[in-house]
């Protein structure tokens, strides 16, 4: 530990130096931690003392018996053994629990200092004049920042007891807004960001990971065609991650299955989003089809061609994480249906649900679309379509308005609306039907 003070005991007595060091960095953030360092410090250098001087320490070396030795107390001058004395009696206070006065505290240190410019000289050859005096330890920018703000609150956020810093009762009420605070300004730098970088020719879309796998590719191709000199950022994040892209003007288009943007456009008030739905996907039970034993295929095991909820209730199921849409709409058919399902792995990655299928150790429910990874699906997995009507996801089309909307999003959002219907009526996108609906926009 690097010190304004100690490095005069650096090259012979390092130990020291460290010492007190970490005095000085505690010196004002946690008064009783320096102190503790300095009641070490002075019953290490008591130690050197008695070494340089040859004396026998006690049996019993604690740091009051080493001051009271009869030889010990006669070799000093009794300026040092005050000195020593103060370390040990504040000390004591930092290291008992005791109560410490934090302004007392850094004349404490300038006695470990003149402990030590004493020491340098009277035994280790050095001269007063080229020891440099003792320099303050200033109260850290953050202090000074709590100081200034207590001032204009006008009550104390914090207290020190035993000379450690407590929240009073007042700053754990403000805790919570605070914390709300900072993340709406967290909210506003993204906003302002996402302003400020978004280019016209550019092109911001997020869906889910299993949704992305069967559309985007089409999306992009397609769109490149129409505008050969647009640009893209994908985003496959879960429900969560979607409604903070768009709340944050991060994302231009997005292809989302859970309520929370109708209900985080609800709150916002005067922010708004073009909602329009696009598809509704069954829902499928998906195991590995026999390669072995395994709680998700024991063998011989055949799925029927349908599977209700109820079914599901001795199902070893491999599920998303709890921030996931799709883990809502499932939660809503088990409750309705007074199923516990029992889960035996939740994964926050699609790529991870299905090799754990696929590796036999569970199964899950998903859409068709999460096997499109896989070419040869129809050798590695077996499902059976839910027939439960809340066991279904809707996926609307969602966009910033249209006048918030560049040239080529505003493109792009009719090409992806048309790679939808191309794929689903044309029998290319499995448990699929096309929505053809009214415009959601609030």
């Amino acid at each position: 530990m690097q010190s304004v003070n100690f490095e005069i005991l650096r090259q012979q007595r390092p130990a020291l130096a460290e010492l007190g060091g970490f005095a000085e960095h505690y010196l004002h953030s946690d008064p009783a931690s320096s102190l503790t360092k300095l009641r070490i410090y002075g019953e290490q250098i008591t130690k050197a003392i008695y070494w340089e001087l040859r004396l026998k320490p006690p049996v019993d070396a604690t740091f009051d018996r080493l001051l009271a030795e009869p030889d010990f107390k006669q070799a000093l001058p009794r300026v040092v053994l005050d000195k020593l004395h103060v370390l040990r009696k504040e000390g004591n206070k930092g290291a008992h629990g005791g109560q410490v006065v934090a302004d007392r505290v850094p004349w404490v240190l300038e006695e470990a200092f003149d402990l030590a410019r004493w020491f340098l000289c009277h035994f280790l050859g050095s001269k007063p004049g080229d020891i440099p005096p003792f320099k303050a330890i200033p109260q850290p920018a953050a202090s000074k920042l709590l100081a200034s703000a207590e001032a204009q609150l006008g009550f104390k956020l914090f207290e020190r007891i035993k000379g450690r810093l407590v929240a009073t009762r007042e700053a754990d009420i403000l805790t919570p807004e605070v914390a709300r605070l900072n993340q709406d300004l967290d909210s506003v730098r993204r906003l302002a960001a996402s302003l400020r970088d978004r280019p016209h020719a550019h092109l911001r879309l997020g869906c889910a990971p299993a949704l992305g796998l069967g559309l985007l590719p089409g999306v992009v191709r397609d769109s490149r065609a129409a505008q050969p000199g647009i640009t893209f950022d994908i985003h496959t994040y879960h429900s969560a991650e979607l409604v903070r892209g768009m709340l944050t003007r991060e994302l231009d288009l997005a292809v989302l299955f859970d309520t929370r943007l109708h209900q985080a456009q609800q709150a916002s008030g005067a922010r708004r989003w073009d909602m329009a739905p696009l598809l509704e996907e069954d829902l499928f039970l998906i195991c590995a089809r026999d390669r072995g034993e395994g709680p998700g295929n024991p063998r011989g095991r055949q799925l029927p061609e349908t599977i209700t909820v109820a079914e599901l209730v001795q199902e070893p199921l491999i599920l998303p994480t709890g921030p996931h849409g799709l883990r809502s709409t499932l939660d809503t058919a088990f409750a309705r249906d007074r199923v516990a399902p029992h889960v035996v792995l939740e994964v926050d990655s699609l790529a991870m649900v299905m090799a754990a299928v696929d590796a036999g150790l569970g199964s899950t429910v998903q859409p068709w679309a999460a096997m499109g990874r896989y070419p040869d699906a129809a050798e590695r997995f077996q499902c059976a379509r839910l027939t439960d009507a809340p066991a279904r996801r809707v996926n609307l089309l969602c966009s910033l308005p249209d006048e918030e909307l560049s040239p080529a999003a505003l493109a792009a959002r009719v090409v992806l609306t048309d790679c939808v219907r191309e794929l689903v009526t044309a029998g290319q996108w499995f448990g699929t039907t096309w929505i053809s609906g009214q415009d959601t926009s609030a």
